[in-house]
């Protein structure tokens, strides 16, 4: 696994205007943002390719499971902290969620939203595909549809409402406040 990990968008702004400092990944290592402690214990990133713990449901018997740790972000609320997902090596399925302690924003330190994500992902009522209703409100029947023939038809409908000057109908949800005019923008010129 590469531990040079590449800026994105949100970094190199970031970096920009001088909110963050300078993340230089040039020599491949990461350090973390905050030192260990006695209540932290997170796997160095050079084993998170296969990381070894003990099963915690066969405790007596010692069975060791391998992890690949990939790290992600929450999806919970807005903040979007960072999370390592331990993915099963055996069964390539997540099995929980850790705060992620090389994250710049929230450095290992999550709320018990994030480990709860597990409960989400495997929900056996999860909605894996967007879906239309077809057929009148409350019949319960959906088909599903592609992402590109639902952000289209979003697209559209807050195009037409901008075009025709009914701003109030439209909310957008995000913790980044210059999303406004981006939302703006695209829904004018379409992508």
């Amino acid at each position: 696994m590469s531990l040079k990990p590449k800026l994105g968008l949100i970094e190199k702004f970031a970096e920009g205007i001088g909110l963050i400092p300078k993340l230089n990944f040039e020599d491949g290592k990461i350090e973390p943002m905050n030192d260990p402690g006695d209540l932290s214990n997170y796997p160095p990133p050079e084993k998170w390719d296969d990381w070894v713990e003990y099963e915690a449901t066969t405790w007596s018997s010692k069975k060791k499971r391998h992890y690949t740790i990939v790290p992600t972000s929450c999806f919970n609320c807005e903040s979007g902290c960072g999370l390592l997902s331990y993915v099963d090596k055996e069964t390539g399925e997540v099995r929980k969620f850790e705060g992620n302690p090389y994250h710049p924003a929230s450095r290992g330190r999550i709320c018990a939203k994030g480990p709860a994500t597990i409960n989400q992902i495997k929900d056996p009522d999860r909605i894996l595909h967007p879906m239309r209703r077809v057929g009148k409100r409350g019949a319960g029947k959906w088909e599903r549809v592609s992402w590109d023939v639902v952000l289209d038809e979003i697209a559209a409908k807050i195009r037409k409402a901008i075009k025709e000057e009914r701003n109030n109908e439209i909310l957008t949800m995000s913790a980044a406040p210059d999303m406004k005019d981006l939302w703006t923008e695209y829904c004018r010129h379409g992508a």
